[in-house]
């Protein structure tokens, strides 16, 4: 708006003075960023000056370090000639004193070597009185062992006791249990009877319920025959008297129209003496033809309900025939009275009989069952039993080992306690303080070697003479320790009385070289002083009319000096740049607020309530639309996520695709589904060489058996392309050179390609096996299709097949065919519902 246009400028016209007054100020500030560019300019030309100084510097902290050096060398000279003469003074002393090294160097030695003898005798006692209570230890513990294993082995014969009981008890139980299998298989049979029993009474029982059904069917369609056949005679009776009432008005009408003299029509004569007389009530013809259709209607109503009854009885004297001989033997009785009570009552009774049949059956699976598992533990317990014996044995063995390793310890024991008996009488053990001691376990040895004493009084013997030989081995081992170091201290002495005539020559040959160094060192002492006070003059002199102490101070102010003086220029061209900036934006805000003071002028009155209605309508307009980029903005993502997985299953797509073409060509082609073309299965396809095959050879007898008319053919075209073909067979007639279907053949006819067929295909397999032949064939009924020429030659065709070792049987009821078979089996039935065979050559 205007006043907000207004309200902008006024505040870019306040920033613009604020911007011209900065620049103002960085204007002014000119002046000293000049001034110190001139600074930067003078410190820049001090620098080398620095370098100088800082060269300088060195040479003379280089040359004070040289001196310092020099001075610490002459002190190390003056100390080194110092020492060299002391040193050589108390290396004389020690010389005086070492005069009489050495004298009692070979006592100590004949003494050390005793002590170390005596300390391998108490040594290996140790090691032999260790050994031998190792040797107790083990033979207490194979004691043990044997103890242990003689309570095993007692444990062992008690456990094999048991368990002979335990498997005597089991026999006599699975003896109890062996008929568990027989009873139960004889169980199974019953119930097995028991179950058919019951099934043939259900089925008995349902085929009476048929049976009455059957009957009460028959009896509703003997009522209905008996009403249809009287209706049917009521109305023959009526047909018969408006008959005989339309003839007899037939005459009187005729006779009404004959003339004296004229022939009558029905006989011819011209005389006519008694012509008749037409009746009262004579119906017309239109009412007799009534008459006879309702009489013929009602009359073959009558005779389909007559047959409809026959039927039911029929069926029902035929399900009564056929249940009465099982219901006489399921039941005993072979009335249908209360039949349906006896069946329910044997069925209960069935029922009862196969609950028991199955708890019996229960009871001998269980003891069944618990036979197996006495079995299963009797094998269990004798596989138990061989294991004790093997472990018996294996104690006996491991028991007759362990009294030999007990025999071996105890005679090694007794060899070792000898031994230490005579190491401790050797050494004597003669220690300080331990002579009484030591001899009562000298005595209790020399005893113990001839009466072996009980083990516990051993074991006391071996503890005080392992702590006597350690009390001796600790004394022994203290005097070797003093001997060595005395020995030690003996050759070092001497040792060192031979060193010190050199150590002595070499110490005063050092104070020589160091008291010569010491006088070179001076010299160069002096050098370095002079040189050193040049330097301080030389440095002084460099460092007169510098601002600075050194280069790094100048370098950090002349980098001040710089950035000063390039911030003052940066804030300067800041401070424009932002001036002339805020003069353009108010030359714009000028420009814009006049454009709308003269809108404002041209404008016409603005309707407020209205724009605020059309601000609320945009307002939603916009809410919506939003709503609408938010719902596109989704659906693009989501068909962008599916464009790329159409994009990256495209190409699978197409591989599939050309894969299912291809495999639904072949399995089109295979199928027989092809379209456009003759609907033939890769099976039929295969068939069909097969197929010409048989019909080449049934041809063979078609035609012997059609008098040479018929001769089959497959079909090679089709009817139509829409159904399956390739296997329809068509027939020849050589009598008047046509081709038609087979289906138009007569019945008799049928049986004759039927048959070919038939052979044909039993060559078409023997000639395919290998080694099979199809030496019996019968063939069932058909016979009494053919005429007495097409029978002829169809047992032509069939005595040719038995001409080989062939056997042809033919089931039929024609009488011709019995007189020309001369082996026969007739099959006779009676009439309790069997029937019988007889064989006749």
């Amino acid at each position: 708006t205007l006043n907000q246009e207004k309200e902008k400028r006024e505040e870019k016209l306040g920033d613009l003075t604020r911007k011209k007054e900065t620049l103002q100020r960085e204007t002014e500030r000119k002046k000293e960023w000049e001034e110190l560019d001139r600074q930067a300019a003078s410190l820049e030309a001090e620098i080398p000056a620095y370098d100088r100084l800082i060269q300088a510097e060195n040479e003379a902290k280089k040359a004070e370090a040289d001196l310092l050096r020099q001075q610490e060398t002459e002190k190390k000279q003056v100390q080194a000639a110092i020492g060299a003469r002391k040193d050589a003074e108390v290396l004389r002393r020690e010389q005086q004193e070492l005069e009489h090294a050495g004298e009692q160097l070979e006592v100590l030695r004949r003494e050390l070597d005793r002590q170390k003898g005596r300390k391998d005798s108490l040594e290996e006692l140790k090691r032999d009185l260790d050994s031998w209570m190792a040797g107790e230890r083990e033979r207490q513990t194979v004691e043990a062992e044997r103890a242990g294993r003689e309570e095993e082995r007692n444990a062992l014969k008690a456990k094999e006791e048991d368990l002979a009981a335990d498997l005597e008890r089991r026999e006599r139980l699975l003896e109890e249990l062996k008929g568990a299998d027989l009873r139960k298989a004889e169980l199974e049979r019953q119930l097995a009877e028991e179950k058919r029993r019951q099934q043939d009474l259900t089925e008995l029982y349902r085929d009476t319920e048929e049976y009455r059904k059957l009957w009460e069917a028959y009896d509703r369609a003997r009522k209905i025959y008996v009403n249809a056949a009287a209706e049917a005679e009521r109305l023959g009776v009526e047909y018969q008297a408006a008959s005989r009432a339309f003839l007899d008005g037939q005459a009187g009408i005729l006779a009404q129209s004959l003339e004296p003299g004229r022939p009558c029509p029905v006989c011819g004569s011209t005389d006519h003496p008694m012509p008749a007389v037409r009746p009262g009530e004579t119906p017309s013809e239109a009412e007799m033809d009534q008459a006879r259709e309702n009489w013929e209607a009602a009359r073959k109503k009558a005779e389909e309900a007559s047959q409809e009854a026959g039927n039911r009885m029929g069926a029902a004297a035929a399900k009564k025939q056929e249940v009465s001989g099982r219901l006489e033997k399921l039941t005993g009785e072979a009335g249908f009275g209360e039949a349906d009570g006896r069946i329910r009552s044997l069925l209960e009774r069935s029922d009862k009989r196969r609950k028991e049949l199955e708890a019996g059956i229960e009871a001998a699976r269980r003891d069944l069952e618990r036979r197996a598992l006495e079995e299963k533990r009797r094998r269990e317990q004798e596989q138990l039993q061989k294991q004790l014996r093997i472990q018996g044995e294996e104690l006996a063995g491991q028991l007759t080992k362990l009294m030999s390793a007990m025999g071996k310890l105890e005679g090694e024991s007794s060899q070792m306690w000898k031994k230490i008996g005579g190491e401790s009488l050797a050494l004597g053990l003669d220690g300080p303080g331990q002579s009484a001691g030591v001899s009562r376990s000298a005595e209790e040895l020399s005893s113990e070697e001839t009466s072996r004493p009980a083990a516990l009084s051993q074991k006391k013997t071996a503890a005080r003479l392992m702590e006597a030989a350690g009390q001796e081995l600790q004394k022994t081992g203290s005097s070797i320790k003093r001997l060595e170091e005395k020995t030690e201290e003996e050759e070092a002495r001497v040792k060192r009385r031979g060193e010190l005539t050199g150590l002595i020559a070499d110490r005063e040959e050092a104070a020589r070289r160091a008291e010569e160094e010491l006088a070179d060192c001076r010299k160069a002492l002096a050098a370095s002083e002079t040189r050193k006070q040049e330097l301080e003059r030389q440095l002084l002199a460099a460092g007169q009319g510098l601002r600075f102490e050194n280069k790094e101070q100048a370098a950090q102010a002349l980098e001040e000096l710089r950035s000063r003086s390039a911030a003052g220029k940066a804030a300067l061209e800041q401070a424009r740049a932002e001036a002339d900036r805020c003069e353009k934006e108010l030359a714009g805000l000028d420009g814009r607020i006049g454009q709308l003071e003269k809108q404002l002028e041209e404008a016409e009155p603005v309707d407020l309530s209205a724009a605020e209605a059309d601000k609320q309508a945009m307002e939603e307009e916009r809410t919506v639309l939003d709503e609408r980029q938010k719902r596109l903005y989704s659906r693009i993502q989501a068909n962008g996520s599916a464009l790329e997985n159409i994009r990256s299953r495209s190409g699978r797509l197409e591989e599939l695709e050309k894969r299912w073409s291809m495999v639904r060509a072949l399995a089109n082609t295979a199928g027989g589904t092809v379209s456009g073309r003759e609907k033939i299965m890769l099976e039929t396809y295969i068939q069909m060489t097969y197929f010409d095959r048989i019909i080449h050879r049934a041809n063979t007898r078609f035609m012997v058996m059609s008098g040479g008319q018929y001769e089959l053919k497959r079909r090679e075209r089709a009817a139509n392309n829409q159904s399956q073909s390739g296997l329809e067979l068509d027939v020849i007639d050589h009598y008047n050179g046509t081709e038609r279907s087979v289906k138009t053949l007569s019945g008799g006819e049928s049986f004759q390609a039927s048959l070919s067929l038939a052979l044909g295909l039993s060559d078409e397999i023997q000639s395919l096996a290998g080694g099979i032949r199809l030496d019996t064939m019968f063939v069932d009924e058909g016979f009494g299709t053919l005429d007495e020429s097409a029978l002829e030659q169809a047992v032509q065709a069939l005595a040719g097949l038995t001409e080989g070792n062939r056997l042809v049987g033919i089931i039929s009821h024609v009488a011709e065919l019995k007189e020309r078979i001369e082996r026969q089996i007739v099959v006779t039935k009676d009439r309790a519902g069997g029937s019988r065979a007889e064989i006749r050559c």
